[in-house]
Order: structure tokens, then sequence, then C-alpha cells
């Protein structure tokens, strides 16, 4: 190839063309939905979904009061 071609594909790439942006955006959809199935499919034992009714007793995880425990045992 000699420099012109060069210089025209290279042209060509910055120039972000709307079809080039299009095949991002699906690539990249694509992509996440692949990895959101993958996470799913590792953790399936571990994510469970209940709908819980008013009243009912459920455990949360208070991570600010985790972090300042933290400190206060590291002083």
């Amino acid at each position: 190839m000699n420099p012109v071609d060069f210089l025209t594909l290279r042209i060509r790439q910055i120039e972000k063309r709307p079809e080039d942006l299009r095949h991002a955006a699906k690539t990249l959809k694509k992509a996440r939905f692949k990895s959101k199935l993958q996470f799913e499919q590792k953790y399936h034992l571990r994510m469970h979904r209940k709908s819980f009714a008013p009243g009912d007793l459920v455990l949360v995880r208070n991570t600010q009061v985790e972090k300042e425990l933290n400190r206060k045992t590291k002083a």
C-alpha cells in the first residue's frame, strides 16, 4: 500500500461515520447483555427475587456504619 492509501484509511477511521457509530453501539449493547447473562448464570443461587409484605423482617447491610466502625478500630 502506498502512503495515500494509508492516509485514506486513517482519515476514514477518524471521521466516525454514523454507520460506524451504530455498529459500535450495537456491539456494546450485545456485549453488555452477554455479560449480564454470564453474571446471572454464575450467581443464580445467590439471587432471589422475593416480594416482601409490609411488616416482614429483612436483613439490611449498613455499609456506612461498617465503615465508621472500621475507622474507629484502626485508630
